[in-house]
């Protein structure tokens, strides 16, 4: 594993590629390749109890790496016997992180742990829970990144905003349920308009009330459910959120969003894994390319200082 940079993944702004051959599957050795050509300096931890796997972490960090690692401990959602759903915290969720935190410590990754990283989380737990696990999480000094949706950042965009039981309130991010994020981002795969865009990162830095914040831009790198969207689209959306975050004060980084999703399981090949194998003879090397391009750009750009 090379990166083309001379900052660590934690001096950097970030690039990487959510959910991109995730758990072995399809593209795996896509995943190999790129760590050798560079241009990616933020991964998601998995932990599969495979000492070689820890050990290539273990060299990634070394070279400067960094990783994510999923903070949704506890959060659980169920439906009640009277067919209610029901958010809540399990009652492990403080061991479920000290486990984690202990088990990353003994594999010797602790030191390469970038932070830990939420993903739409008030669609999962309510404001209150989520400060609780956040608040617990603070203690170890780590950065904490949450991409929201446009229901977590917009008064009445939640098909359930009118109903009682689901407490719409409870679900949009406000200053005190995001009190110890450091990095914020929204995710949205369809817009090419710059206002648009604009305007959902104006109101969700404004839901936080602070902006002591990396901001963090989400393309879309991948065609959609049922391959909606094509490769000119992604190029366009990618490069909408490259423009976007270098105006940002505060650039956090890009996160490239992929569904794990493989040409051999059903899901007709909208996965990136599948739309930049080899093997594809209607391969996207022009997003491909692009992506490179710019990941080889912003690694080597500092990261702002609060």
């Amino acid at each position: 594993m090379k990166l083309n940079s001379d900052l660590t993944a934690n001096e950097a702004q970030g690039f990487e590629i959510y959910h991109f051959a995730r758990e072995g599957m399809q593209g795996y050795n896509l995943q190999e390749k790129y760590r050798e050509m560079g241009f990616i300096n933020v991964y998601k931890y998995y932990d599969h109890n495979d000492v070689n796997e820890y050990a290539m972490q273990r060299e990634m960090g070394k070279k400067g790496a960094r990783f994510w690692v999923y903070g949704h401990f506890g959060f659980e959602v169920i439906k009640t016997d009277d067919g209610r759903r029901l958010e809540r915290l399990t009652d492990d969720w403080q061991e479920q992180i000290e486990k984690q935190v202990a088990a990353l410590k003994e594999q010797g990754l602790w030191d390469y742990v970038l932070g830990f990283d939420f993903d739409e989380p008030m669609l999962h737990v309510s404001n209150d829970k989520f400060f609780k696990v956040s608040e617990y999480l603070s203690r170890y000094g780590k950065r904490q990144r949450a991409i929201f949706s446009s229901y977590e950042i917009f008064e009445g965009a939640h098909p359930r905003s009118t109903d009682p039981e689901f407490g719409m309130e409870a679900h949009l991010i406000d200053k005190e349920s995001c009190k110890y994020l450091t990095d914020i981002g929204w995710d949205e795969y369809w817009s090419l308009d710059y206002d648009v865009r604009k305007n959902a990162y104006d109101e969700m830095k404004r839901r936080i009330g602070r902006d002591d914040v990396y901001i963090w831009y989400v393309p879309c790198t991948w065609a959609f459910f049922g391959n909606r969207l094509g490769q000119e689209h992604c190029v366009k959306h990618l490069n909408l959120c490259y423009q976007m975050l270098c105006e940002e004060k505060n650039p956090g980084g890009l996160t490239c969003y992929n569904w794990y999703s493989f040409k051999d399981g059903g899901a007709e090949g909208e996965s990136l894994d599948w739309k930049f194998a080899e093997e594809n003879k209607s391969r996207w090397y022009t997003l491909e390319n692009r992506m490179v391009e710019i990941g080889n750009e912003i690694i080597k750009k500092p990261l702002n200082r609060f």
